[in-house]
């Protein structure tokens, strides 16, 4: 008789994080985050909003900036500099968090670092604190 991997398989499954299948294109994530982000940005909740699960960031491995400029806007940055200037900067920062005025402390940072071409080498998060 031949094991059956279909138990075992069912075990690892459940063993993974919840959404762990669920984001796996780059389009995909990115359209997730810039929502997210938005929803963050616009924000006048007098309490700290940030986002609280922060997805696997390798899809976005080898996405332009075009791509992450449409779906998650000019990065934070880049707030008060010109839109070229900021397209040659070598990394990109977006900001999950929201505080009220007075209020104090950190949160979740997306980092964004490109190659020469303008294309995504490296993605990760950062905590602000």
């Amino acid at each position: 008789m031949t094991p059956r991997p279909l138990p075992l398989l069912a075990a690892v499954i459940a063993l993974l994080p919840a959404g762990a299948f669920a984001l796996t294109s780059a389009t995909e994530l990115l359209r997730a985050l810039g929502g997210q982000l938005a929803a963050i940005r616009s924000s006048q909740a007098p309490q700290r909003v940030a986002l609280d699960n922060t997805p696997d960031l390798k899809p976005l491995l080898g996405v332009g900036r075009q791509a992450v400029l449409s779906e998650l806007g000019v990065p934070d940055n880049c707030a008060g500099g010109s839109l070229a200037q900021c397209a040659e900067a070598p990394a990109w920062n977006y900001s999950f968090l929201h505080l009220p005025p007075g209020r104090r402390g950190g949160g979740p940072e997306l980092m964004l670092l490109f190659n020469f071409r303008g294309i995504v080498r490296d993605a990760q998060w950062n905590y602000s604190r």
